[in-house]
């Protein structure tokens, strides 16, 4: 956790992801804790992603995570102010798309592991103009 504080106060671009596992850190006062951090101790603008578990490996007895967990967890990032919640390893309407937080506008839309559209213009929502945290986002 320090370390992801010092990327912070260097300046670096920072993206946070926390893959979420059944019966391990699903607990949604975990997943609150997890939010909180990363919305007052590194900031609102940092994006989180919330990724799904698979059963692989040395736990292939661990169900995968269910949607219904990775919807609360973002409604939990959200709810703790946080701009940028983004679900991962999953197919989910809209919940990978980057939204203005300021007026809900889509400005990237993704599909899965792609980028369908990007509409933000110099940075900024073009529907709203508030300013969008991110590097190199500027459509073309």
């Amino acid at each position: 956790m320090i370390i992801l504080k010092k990327i912070r106060q260097l300046g670096i671009w920072l993206e946070v992801t926390s893959l979420i596992i059944p019966g391990i850190n699903d607990d949604q006062h975990e997943i609150r804790d997890m939010a909180n951090f990363v919305a007052t101790e590194l900031g609102l603008d940092v994006p989180w992603h919330i990724s799904r578990f698979f059963p692989a490996y040395k736990m292939k007895e661990v169900p995968a995570t269910p949607l219904q967990t990775l919807l609360m967890a973002k409604k939990i990032g959200l709810e703790a102010g946080l701009s940028y919640v983004y679900l991962g390893n999953v197919k989910s309407d809209g919940d990978m798309d980057t939204k203005c937080p300021q007026c809900g506008h889509v400005l990237i839309e993704r599909s899965y592991f792609g980028i369908m559209k990007n509409n933000v213009q110099e940075n900024r929502c073009p529907n709203c103009g508030k300013e969008i945290a991110g590097v190199g986002l500027s459509g073309k």
